[in-house]
């Protein structure tokens, strides 16, 4: 039995890496061979996609400078605890610390486990220390882009195991409105840094005003930033079309019509909204951020512009909204998604996270 340790630090429960622990931990429930369990540094804001996992946290302060200042003191202590008292045979973590101080004890300790590096970001737009990425037995891949950023860094190709992100099994195809064209968002509202929505806002107001669409955005943020976005629709005239739905748990089960998702993103480790709307059979329009979009997208089932090209991203909007681009049928759009379903997932997972002696 492969048993599992995966380390976490303090997560909001809003983000898209909180969504693939979740599908994770489900898919695993049904294989006895494995079993995972979760210890979190810090804890969650939102407990939706850990409440039915095996699950332990560690309480810190609320306060993120506080929480710095506990992780810098009692971090190590902590993880050397962990490294030796677990009887897992596998530590998986998503930070860099965590998972180079597990390398380091489980040395120390003389602990015959392997170690795994499972990093949801780009290595180029959020960077990793050269020490903590060598700290590491073994690197899951989340994207072809994160893969081959891997490689470029030094990792043994051997070492380096391309699994992508599960998205959960769905049979509800979202239905399309044939009186207007509905756009959606779905994701951490931004007006600027990662996800840009700026660029979406600025290529909606420059469409001609016979166009018949509206956007829906669900997500939230941090209050500033979301307060940010819509007084930059009030200022642009959107807020007849755009519209701020709010974070929801089940937010696929919630949208009522969609044609097509946008993602504005200046950088993803993988893109798992893009996944999930074509497995609800909506088409994807996206930015050419480094890694994450071009394993989803395969030339049928969604665009991909230049990011900052805010003509290209008006370009491919006006094409869906005036149909002059005859979408493809969601039937197609679900299937093309179909690798990334739990199932295909759980298998590259467990093939690569398979333990063998660690010298």
């Amino acid at each position: 039995m492969e048993k599992i340790e995966l380390l976490l630090p303090f997560m909001t429960g809003f983000g898209g890496t909180e969504k693939v622990i979740h599908n994770l931990v489900e898919a695993s429930k049904t294989d006895p061979e494995t079993k995972i369990h979760v210890t979190q540094y810090g804890g969650t804001l939102d407990t939706y996609w850990i409440k039915d996992s095996d699950y332990s946290d560690v309480k810190m302060a609320s306060a993120k400078k506080v929480r710095t200042v506990q992780y810098l003191i009692m971090l190590p202590f902590w993880i050397f605890k962990k490294v030796k008292l677990t009887d897992a045979n596998v530590i998986i973590s998503t930070n860099p610390v965590m998972w180079a101080l597990s390398f380091l004890w489980k040395t120390v300790l003389k602990r015959n486990i392997s170690v795994v590096a499972w990093y949801h970001y780009s290595l180029k737009k959020k960077k990793v220390s050269k020490f903590a990425l060598k700290k590491a037995d073994k690197y899951l891949a989340i994207s072809s882009g994160v893969q081959e950023e891997l490689l470029s860094y030094g990792i043994s190709e051997e070492n380096v195991h391309l699994i992508y992100n599960p998205v959960q099994n769905s049979t509800r195809l979202i239905p399309r409105d044939k009186k207007i064209i509905n756009l959606i968002y779905v994701g951490r509202v931004m007006l600027h840094g990662q996800k840009n929505l700026i660029e979406l806002f600025e290529a909606l107001s420059m469409l001609s005003t016979t166009l018949k669409w509206t956007l829906k955005i669900y997500g939230d943020g941090v209050p500033r930033e979301v307060e940010q976005a819509k007084k930059f629709v009030q200022q642009n005239m959107l807020e007849e079309k755009v519209s701020f739905e709010g974070f929801n748990d089940n937010v696929w089960n919630e949208i009522k019509y969609a044609d097509a998702l946008v993602l504005t993103s200046t950088y993803e480790g993988f893109g798992m909204v893009l996944a999930e709307a074509l497995t609800h059979g909506v088409f994807v329009v996206s930015s050419d951020c480094e890694t994450g979009p071009k394993d989803i997208i395969n030339g049928h089932n969604g665009f991909i512009y230049h990011q900052g090209d805010t003509n290209e991203l008006k370009n491919d909007l006006s094409k869906i909204i005036s149909r002059d681009y005859h979408l493809p049928s969601q039937e197609y759009l679900a299937e093309s998604a179909s690798k990334f379903s739990e199932s295909n997932y759980y298998k590259r997972f467990v093939s690569a996270i398979k333990t063998e002696e660690i010298q």
